[in-house]
């Protein structure tokens, strides 16, 4: 998951787009999915 995060910001994603990216995460059934939500919020800075 960490490896689609990092293409997404190579391929310019803005930090809107990753937010809501997150935000789709964070409310997704998978435990793992959440964690690494999670994690990327401190990469963003929120």
């Amino acid at each position: 998951m960490r490896k689609h995060f990092a293409v997404a910001k190579e391929a310019g994603a803005t930090k809107e787009e990753l937010r809501e990216a997150i935000a789709y995460g964070i409310i997704a059934p998978s435990g793992r999915a959440k964690n690494f939500a999670l994690g990327m919020l401190e990469e963003l800075g929120e």
